[in-house]
């Protein structure tokens, strides 16, 4: 919902269980919702519509954090998971690419 108070939707979650977290983009055009039971799905969302534009896949997932430009998003698996990061760049066709991988064990949280 905006503040003028216009939108009023449902998010369309196409699995069972908990969100685990949600984060809007820096630019407030989309945001990113990870949910479901393990292995938990990534999703990204148009603020506009409320309706799915990409699928970031399903793992060990229970953190999203977008960078400060909204160009990069980091999905983790922190707390009782093993650590597992993913990072995700835009590309200019508006689709996101894995661009790397790597365990950061007994973490408990990342920030950019």
């Amino acid at each position: 919902m905006r503040a003028n108070g216009e939108l009023d939707c449902k998010v369309p979650l196409d699995r069972d269980g908990p969100v685990h977290e949600t984060a809007w983009s820096p630019n407030s055009e989309e945001f990113v919702v990870v949910y479901g039971f393990m292995p938990a799905k990534a999703t990204i969302f148009s603020a506009a519509k409320c309706e799915p534009k990409y699928q970031l896949g399903a793992g060990p997932h229970n953190t999203v954090r977008w960078n400060p430009f909204g160009r990069f998003i980091c999905l983790a698996g922190f707390g009782n998971l093993p650590g597992d990061m993913k990072f995700f760049d835009r590309k200019t066709d508006g689709k996101w690419k894995l661009v790397g991988e790597t365990r950061a064990a007994c973490s408990v949280t990342a920030e950019w």
